[in-house]
Order: structure tokens, then C-alpha cells, then sequence
């Protein structure tokens, strides 16, 4: 459990309005990614697998949050829920991609 001594830390909801803003961004990067096709596939492993990782560590840190902090439960758990959810969305855009690219139905 958190000591009392311990400080608080609230993430704003205004975060998860970064967070979609960003999420955004990515979405209309990753449909059209420039280069060639060797390039694009580099870079569609490159992010989808920093998508997969940002999602796995907000579900972790989702879990220990809810384990050990229960002040601020709210406000964190939102935004790495949107975290998550984002990241995931991402993830499986880059894969149904990467497929599509690679049977060639572009």
C-alpha cells in the first residue's frame, strides 16, 4: 500500500485528449506510409511493435494501479484504458495491413 508520506499523482482527463489526438495522427500515418514496399513493411514491424508494447504496459500498469493505488484509481485507470484501447487499435491496423500488403490486396 501507498505511505501516507507518499505524493499523489493525478493524470488529468485532459490527457486522454492528447492521447486520441495522437492515436488520430498515427491511424492517418500508418494508412499512408511512404517509401517503398521493403521500407513500409520496416516500419509497420518497427510500430507495431511499439504499439504492443505500449499496450501491454498500460494493461500492467492498469493492474498495479488498481493493486496498490487506490487515491488516484480514477483518473489513471481512464487514461491507461485509453491507452490501451488506442495502442491495441493501432496494433491491429498495422497487422491487417502488413497482411494485406503481403498477399498482395493493397
Amino acid at each position: 500500500m501507498a505511505d501516507n508520506n507518499d505524493e499523489v499523482v493525478f493524470f488529468p482527463i485532459s490527457y486522454s485528449l492528447i492521447v486520441v489526438a495522437l492515436g488520430v495522427l498515427f491511424y492517418f500515418y500508418i494508412k499512408h506510409l511512404p517509401g517503398s514496399r521493403g521500407y513500409r513493411k520496416f516500419k509497420e514491424v518497427i510500430w507495431g511493435l511499439f504499439f504492443i508494447a505500449t499496450a501491454v504496459s498500460s494493461l500492467f500498469w492498469f493492474s498495479v494501479n488498481a493493486a496498490v493505488y487506490s487515491q488516484e484509481l480514477l483518473s489513471n485507470q481512464v487514461l491507461l484504458t485509453l491507452i490501451f484501447a488506442v495502442s491495441a487499435t493501432l496494433a491491429a491496423q498495422i497487422a491487417i495491413k502488413f497482411k494485406r500488403e503481403g498477399s498482395g490486396k493493397s
